[in-house]
């Protein structure tokens, strides 16, 4: 047999043999990524139907940060080793994917994000909150594992005070500029009566199957919980928020000005824009587009025959009655009328549809002044409950209905 002919036999059983490799090592590496992942943030493995983590929640000490990161780090070593090139294609998708995710994961650590654990409109206090709407009591057991998780809230509120502090020292902060009003959602949480704390509120509607003894422990054990644990826990954020990260955070704006700010600022680029491109080549881009948006907003200002510059037109935009809605109920019959719209359009555009339907509300009251005109909270699969658009009904007057 020629020896050309041999050599490419032997190249097409070698990739034969060395792909299937290959795949098998990557599906065991996801696996044990994964098996990690929902061990290391419980509230995952719950949102996936996951057994077992019902009790627990994140811990974020710099230890926890640093095992992590340890983890991932030999994760990306050994993704290293392996070939897209040898899988197939639809596993070469998981692996850039894959990829990707560790990448963001070492630049979290690398870069110090985790000292600042909270955005201009989200927080890890305020979603904690929202713990009893978001699970599901079928009985006894519901309501210890949600009791667990309580009792552990008040170590992990001071791991996260820890870590801004820490934030403090190295100038990794949120701008000043920015926090004001913040304590507010913090302040809600510190009532004196344990009816009125959104931590207490499964228990107000326990059900009477569950014993009369069993269900006045649970009760009485709520209610030492909530007063005794998470109500001081949330006093402590306040007292530091209020003495300490206010004082002594950052008086700049960009994320450039935080040390390390311009790796910072590319891992953020490569999180959320998913493109390999520079600050300045989005920018630019940025700029063109506003370009050719104002050009085509010139011409439809011409079309109407608006009587006024553009100047003017924005004026009018921003101050007509006509564009806004006078009541909650309006915003959110309006946005439900677009939303079912849009759901009879989805089939002509993609092949596959969420299975999970969802409704529309307004974002909750403790999380409005600060929150974003609407957005999508999801439900796991398994819950008796669909997702929501939420519609920021606050301040009706800076959400125009087009």
């Amino acid at each position: 047999m020629n020896r050309s002919i041999l050599g490419v036999l032997f190249l097409l059983l070698s990739c034969g043999v060395y792909g299937g490799q290959d795949s098998e090592l990557f599906e065991a590496l996801l696996k044990r990524e994964w098996d990690f992942r929902i061990n290391e943030f419980p509230s995952l493995a719950r949102d996936n139907d996951i057994a077992g983590y019902e009790d627990k929640i994140t811990h974020v000490s710099e230890k926890d940060q640093l095992r992590r990161y340890r983890f991932w780090k030999q994760i990306s070593l050994e993704l290293a080793d392996l070939s897209c090139e040898r899988l197939e294609h639809a596993e070469c998708i998981n692996y850039r994917m894959f990829e990707r995710q560790m990448k963001q994961f070492l630049g979290d650590y690398e870069t110090r994000a985790y000292l600042i654990p909270f955005t201009s409109d989200w927080s890890f206090y305020m979603s904690w909150n929202r713990w009893g709407e978001e699970t599901d009591f079928d009985g006894p057991d519901d309501y210890q594992n949600y009791l667990a998780r309580l009792k552990q809230l008040p170590t992990v509120m001071d791991e996260y005070i820890a870590l801004m502090r820490q934030g403090l020292k190295t100038g990794m902060t949120q701008p000043r500029v920015i926090l004001d009003g913040r304590e507010v959602p913090i302040q809600k949480q510190l009532v004196e009566n344990p009816e009125r704390s959104a931590f207490y509120q499964p228990f107000l509607a326990i059900g009477t199957d569950i014993p009369e003894p069993e269900r006045k422990k649970l009760l009485a054990e709520a209610s030492e919980v909530v007063m005794q644990r998470v109500i001081p826990a949330y006093q402590r954020l306040l007292d530091f928020m209020v003495d300490e990260y206010f004082a002594g955070a950052r008086t700049t704006l960009g994320a450039y000005d935080l040390p390390g700010g311009e790796r910072l600022y590319t891992e953020q680029i490569y999180r959320y824009a998913t493109v390999d491109m520079s600050a300045d080549e989005i920018h630019q881009l940025g700029l063109s587009e506003v370009a050719r948006i104002r050009a085509e907003m010139e011409a439809i200002i011409g079309e109407l025959e608006f009587d006024g510059g553009f100047a003017e037109f924005i004026e009018f935009l921003r101050t007509d009655p006509q564009f806004y809605a006078k009541t909650s109920h309006e915003l959110l019959a309006e946005a439900s009328y677009f939303a079912k719209k849009i759901d009879g359009r989805l089939p002509q555009m993609f092949g596959h549809l969420p299975r999970q339907p969802y409704g529309v509300a307004p974002v909750p009251d403790n999380l409005a002044p600060f929150f974003t005109g609407g957005r999508y909270a999801g439900a796991p699969l398994t819950s008796r409950r669909g997702g929501y658009y939420w519609v920021n009904t606050y301040a009706l007057d800076s959400r125009t209905l087009y």
